[in-house]
């Protein structure tokens, strides 16, 4: 089942322990929470080998409040909050809708299990053309939290090594840099082959529209030469009027003349 709005509320203020630190009330939603962007973010550097290629930047109000994410580039991001997971929940987080719509999409990740205890760390990928700018406390991410169907025994509480990382931990070990540039190289390969299929397809397109407008303008000409014609035939024949007919005039009979009368 998934926590209400007053059920985080309740499950924030426990006093001997609460299920996330250094929140505010104001991000409390009806189902979820808010997070905020932390103080410190992660980029690569246009290398494929060294850990010296992988940046760390941090995040103040008085010096750098925000950072840049370049187009097709990817960067993990922390945030301000630290969740601590109880033995009968389990959490998702999913990225914010204000970053979709700019065009920054987030990796998949598994759910956090019983007994995390950390901050949350996410990969971002900006896939549009444009330069994004993130800044400190700007909502990133957001975690929904369910009950589990039974409460998990102290044994099979999580104890892996990511508890309490921080985020320069996270990104300098050899198996996370090698996976963050096999993620940003596959990545950057995928776009790459998108943009291949996408000019392939808009090359047919546009031979198709030319030949297909080719062929109009032919048979425009063909219809123009062809009307033209039967015009100057018309013109230059014009119909000949039947021939006039004149209608027999009546015959009539004249009297004799008046001599003739007399006589008889």
């Amino acid at each position: 089942m998934v926590l209400s709005k007053a059920e985080i509320y309740s499950r924030l203020h426990y006093p001997s322990s609460p299920m996330m630190s250094n929140f505010v009330e104001r991000n409390i939603q009806t189902t979820s929470y808010d997070l905020r962007m932390g103080e410190h973010y992660c980029l690569p550097l246009h290398s494929d080998t060294g850990r010296e290629n992988v940046h760390i930047g941090t995040l103040n109000r008085n010096q750098q409040a925000s950072f840049t994410l370049l187009p097709n580039t990817l960067c993990y991001v922390e945030t301000k909050e630290t969740i601590s997971m109880p033995n009968d929940l389990t959490a998702i987080v999913s990225i914010a809708f204000s970053l979709i719509r700019t065009g920054i999409l987030m990796a998949s990740q598994p759910p956090f299990d019983p007994g995390y205890k950390g901050k949350i760390f996410a990969l971002l990928y900006n896939l549009s053309d444009r330069e994004i700018t993130i800044a400190l406390d700007d909502h990133i991410l957001t975690i929904m939290f369910a009950t589990l169907s039974t409460p998990v025994i102290p044994s099979d509480m999580y104890k892996g090594q990511y508890t309490d990382m921080t985020l320069g931990q996270f990104c300098s070990t050899g198996v996370t840099n090698c996976s963050f540039y096999s993620s940003l190289k596959e990545f950057r390969e995928n776009v790459n082959e998108i943009n291949k299929i996408k000019n392939k397809h808009f090359d047919r397109m546009t031979t198709f529209i030319t030949i297909l407008l080719t062929c109009m303008t032919v048979l425009i000409a063909i219809l123009v030469g062809f009307v033209t014609f039967i015009t100057f035939r018309n013109s230059s024949n014009p119909p000949l009027s039947p021939p006039i007919t004149q209608s027999p005039q009546p015959t009539t009979s004249l009297p004799p003349p008046l001599e003739e009368q007399n006589n008889e």
